[in-house]
């Protein structure tokens, strides 16, 4: 089959070991998710969350909602609703995963989109959008340790400890998706949000403190394809930021890391467990 044929990128190795089957929405999330600090935070299920910086901008991390069992927004057929996310200024894209890429394609095409709408994401990604009809002015290349500016905020990719690929689950190998990423993106002067993407506990978080300083910390604990809890909170101890933000887990993969397993092993970090459309701010 083309590689036209796969507009929709699904991702093999997620869908590895898992069907798409429906699980509740995170226990004892936080009755209080406030921060202070001047922009607005909405988790979307899975990597994918909506960022509004204090100068009214959007930015989208890793925009899956087509088959996210946690994107809370739904037509009145029960369909995901990404009306909703059309007002993105700028999107993020950690790697080429399913969960990950997920509906960016649909999002940059829709004539819905913002006219100055921004995808920044490795070059290698950026090619096989622009194959799919993305219009190349809407793509931003960026390679570790790389910096731009967009919707107001200055974003750096940074490296994560992961895989990258697109394609279809199948006997057809996938295409090279480049190097899994992260992003610390700075809403505000000294006012930093590091989104780690897919990835394992390593020890050059210790650098991303040192260069970046994040305040608040997004970190994926499901397990599995990721890290769980237990390393992910070591991660919490190499990063030192002020609040930390679960994600990448329960929902259409049912995996298992559990924010309240996490909560109970970071020390020196307040611990914001996300309700699916409910603003941290």
């Amino acid at each position: 089959m083309p590689r036209r044929a796969f507009p929709r990128l699904l991702l093999g190795t997620a869908s590895l070991a898992f069907a798409l089957a429906a699980s509740p929405a995170p226990a004892q999330a936080d009755p209080k998710p406030d921060i202070g600090l001047g922009f607005k935070m909405t988790w979307l299920g899975q990597s994918f969350f909506r960022i509004e910086t204090g100068g009214g901008k959007v930015i989208l991390t890793d925009p899956w909602a087509r088959g996210n069992t946690l994107y809370p927004y739904k037509g009145a057929d029960g369909k995901e609703d990404l009306s909703k996310v059309m007002d993105a200024d700028a999107i993020l894209i950690t790697h080429g995963h399913l969960d990950h890429l997920g509906d960016v394609i649909e999002i940059a095409k829709s004539p819905s989109a913002k006219k100055e709408l921004k995808i920044v994401l490795p070059a290698e990604i950026l090619l096989y959008l622009w194959e799919q009809g993305v219009p190349s002015e809407r793509l931003q290349p960026l390679g570790i340790g790389g910096v731009v500016e967009v919707a107001g905020a200055k974003v750096t990719m940074v490296k994560a400890d992961h895989s990258s690929s697109i394609g279809s689950w199948g006997p057809k190998a996938p295409l090279y998706g480049g190097a899994a990423a992260g992003f610390v993106i700075e809403v505000a002067p000294k006012v930093r949000i590091y989104h780690a993407g897919d990835t394992a506990a390593f020890e050059d978080m210790r650098t991303i403190h040192r260069l970046h300083r994040p305040l608040v910390a997004l970190l994926p604990i499901g397990g599995i394809f990721t890290m769980g809890p237990e390393e992910a909170a070591y991660a919490v101890s190499l990063l030192k930021p002020k609040w930390v933000v679960p994600m990448h887990y329960g929902g259409t993969f049912q995996l298992p890391g559990s924010p309240e397993e996490f909560k109970k092993r970071v020390k020196k970090a307040r611990v914001i467990v996300p309700t699916p459309g409910q603003a941290i701010e």
